[in-house]
């Protein structure tokens, strides 16, 4: 009788123990489904004016040195997203004023475009002062954009943005005079007028951008 109450109770206490490894295993399967860990299939794109870290998903696309195209390939076509492009004031052209001044013209000549059904234009530069996770300072710029039916002259007013630009404006020297250069980071007007959602992979894109020059590296 004794044998067969302890083997009763040797058989609770391993029921027991399994029910308990059972929870214990579920419990850690619905806490890691629930906060999965962060993903980290990145790729890294680099080019003598600058590198960064992007999604592996996208597909970058050079098209010469110091301009590239983030973006997804969608059947045999390449659809641009993010554009990250070095820009220099014209050398034959007035200097801007200001770097300030030289970003918001440049910005808003990026969203200049026309059809044989619509007008597309940008206006009201808003210039805010950014800092990058890296605590990288930059101006971050967001412009009013209106489309124009060519037909009807209905307008639709939306916005183009938010574009990040980065000062690499060298010293000017006497065998070199000041020429404004800057970094942007910036949706593709085509993006944005598709109405293709970008955030997530504009920060990604400006959160590990680095930038190239003779003398450093600078992490943003």
């Amino acid at each position: 009788m004794r044998r067969m109450q302890t083997n009763q109770r040797n058989i609770l206490i391993i029921g027991a123990v399994v029910a308990a490894l059972i929870l214990i295993g579920g419990g850690w399967y619905l806490i890691s489904n629930v906060n999965p860990p962060p993903s980290t299939d990145t790729s890294t794109f680099k080019s003598k004016a600058f590198w960064f870290d992007y999604p592996r998903i996208f597909d970058v696309r050079e098209f010469e040195t110091g301009a590239v195209l983030v973006g997804s390939q969608e059947r045999k076509e390449f659809v641009p997203l993010v554009q990250v492009m070095e820009y220099k004031s014209d050398p034959d052209s007035p200097l801007p004023a200001s770097y300030e001044e030289f970003v918001t013209q440049q910005a808003l000549e990026l969203c200049g475009s026309d059809n044989s059904e619509e007008s597309v234009e940008c206006s009201t530069p808003v210039v805010e002062p950014f800092t990058s996770l890296n605590a990288f300072e930059g101006l971050k710029v967001t412009l009013t954009l209106t489309r124009t039916n060519l037909e009807t002259q209905e307008s639709v007013a939306s916005t183009f943005g938010p574009i990040y630009a980065f000062d690499v404006t060298k010293p000017a020297t006497a065998e070199d005079p000041l020429r404004y250069t800057s970094i942007f980071v910036n949706p593709t007007l085509q993006a944005t007028l598709s109405g293709t959602e970008v955030t997530e992979l504009l920060d990604a894109v400006v959160a590990r951008l680095v930038i190239s020059n003779e003398d450093s590296q600078l992490p943003l």
